[in-house]
């Protein structure tokens, strides 16, 4: 669409986002604007439209006090900041945290009843093969996102691919979740609890992108954080109801009828959202500027390259280079630290069933999931109150955490053979460990947003790496199980 962004066309993406200019989008087979979107006025001076490095608010004041997006581009920062006004970013942030909390709760409603299935379908290690069948086939889905999606949103629209891929799978996960409790034997459990999380991944993937359109390095935070304090809604589910290894079969129906109608009214909530307002179509704008931009010097890169007779990846997706710039060896620190971060917790999960039998697997769900979402509610705490102290905490500590969350992690998995911690001191290990690895992966997600170029881009990325660090752990729980005869 444009080789760079000079602050003409800078500008020109800032009104995009205050609703004072239009971006034609296929919105169909055909091409024709956008609906109109809000006028809301605003004098951002011509000097501020570009800022260097170390400017660290995406806001600047108008005339009349009001705060307005900025979009700021240099070449020397290689960073692209393209944001929602004030006005859009609360419906677009309200809207993407709800769909979050319902793709959550779905995905950790298998595993709020997994004690009450282990028992009934005989079979203990269920927990295993469950992390394992839904963490199958989130790697492919992502990558096929990666490549392909982008195809896809310029022959139908943004507006009509995002629909789809959020409300459309959203409502095929409402029937899934009212299947599941009709599962007969441990194949179609699996299989059931594969293709969630797929649609989980896909949705959710989606979701970030959107919400990255938020002003602030924490936004897609708040979205991952909706999205794993799932793991408390089923958990008070599982209360309410006392789904345990006695339950009767309609408790159960009642359980997963209950999370299928958090995510029908997610999906009612999108539609109507989507429908009616006009801050998801600036959102949608703004994804299909800097998916654009980051064409354009993708196909820019790749003339250079064929001019200096070197060989150039033709693949259409994302690159370290477009996500970070030159920054890309700190981006890639840190998305690494993040990956082993995950892992850590991400490999203990599976092998809960070695601790003991399956009414204490439950109880180590249940506490987990009440840690998970206090990690990171913990983090955006810190970040609200203290900001500034939070962000001068040195990176070398976010590694430091991650060595340690390791070394735990190889604690308690020679506990499930040694035996050396009663049962309350594993629940107070895995809540601990699971605490602090949700806590470190905000942080580095946080920071990783920082040095981000291409904030839709990393988003992405970070999940790829998140779905795809849990498809290794899991397989690799799966050959410490099979080494200690419990698979």
């Amino acid at each position: 669409m444009f080789a760079d962004l000079d602050p003409r066309t800078a500008a020109t993406c800032q009104q995009v986002s205050l609703g004072i200019a239009h971006m034609a989008l296929p919105i169909g087979p055909s091409m024709y604007p956008l609906p109109p979107l809000p006028r809301r006025l605003a004098k951002v001076p011509e000097e501020r439209i570009a800022e260097g490095p170390d400017y660290d608010s995406d806001f600047s004041e108008s005339d009349d006090g009001k705060q307005t997006p900025l979009l700021a581009t240099t070449e020397d920062a290689h960073t692209v900041k393209c944001v929602l006004s004030p006005e859009d970013a609360m419906p677009v942030l309200f809207i993407c945290c709800f769909m979050s909390l319902a793709q959550g709760t779905a995905m950790c409603s298998f595993f709020g009843a997994i004690g009450y299935f282990s028992s009934t379908l005989h079979f203990p290690a269920l927990i295993l093969y469950t992390n394992i069948a839904q963490s199958l086939l989130t790697p492919f889905v992502l990558d096929l996102q990666r490549r392909y999606d982008g195809n896809f949103d310029v022959r139908f629209g943004h507006k009509t691919t995002f629909l789809v891929r959020i409300a459309g799978l959203s409502a095929v996960q409402t029937v899934l979740l009212l299947l599941v409790p009709y599962s007969s034997s441990w194949f179609s459990f699996l299989l059931i609890s594969s293709i969630s999380a797929a649609i989980t991944v896909m949705v959710f993937a989606q979701v970030c992108m959107v919400i990255s359109c938020i002003e602030g390095a924490q936004a897609v935070n708040f979205a991952r954080t909706a999205c794993h304090a799932g793991g408390v809604v089923v958990v008070a589910l599982g209360m309410y109801f006392r789904i345990s290894t006695q339950s009767e079969p309609r408790q159960v129906w009642n359980f997963f009828a209950c999370a299928a109608a958090l995510q029908a009214l997610a999906v009612v909530a999108w539609y109507q959202v989507h429908r009616h307002n006009t801050s998801l179509c600036a959102a949608y704008a703004i994804i299909a500027t800097q998916q654009s931009y980051s064409a354009e010097e993708n196909k820019k890169r790749a003339a250079e390259a064929a001019e200096a007779g070197t060989a150039q990846s033709q693949d259409s997706g994302y690159t370290w280079a477009s996500m970070f710039g030159h920054r890309k060896g700190t981006g890639a620190a840190l998305i690494g630290s993040f990956s082993l971060s995950w892992f850590a917790w991400s490999i203990t999960q599976p092998v809960m069933n070695m601790f003991g039998d399956e009414d204490l697997t439950q109880s180590l769900v249940s506490a987990t999931y009440v840690a998970d979402t206090a990690g990171r509610l913990l983090s955006h705490l810190l970040h609200g109150c203290a900001s500034g102290m939070a962000s001068k905490v040195p990176a070398a500590i976010l590694h430091g955490l991650t060595l340690v969350a390791l070394f735990f992690m190889v604690l308690l998995m020679a506990d499930t053979q040694m035996r050396f911690v009663d049962r309350q001191t594993v629940i107070a290990s895995l809540f601990s460990l699971c605490f602090a690895v949700t806590f470190n992966l905000n942080e580095l997600s946080v920071r990783t947003m920082k040095v981000a170029k291409s904030r839709v881009e990393v988003a992405h990325c970070q999940n790829y790496a998140f779905f795809v660090t849990t498809g290794i752990s899991k397989f690799a729980a799966l050959a410490f199980q099979f080494a200690c005869g419990t698979a």
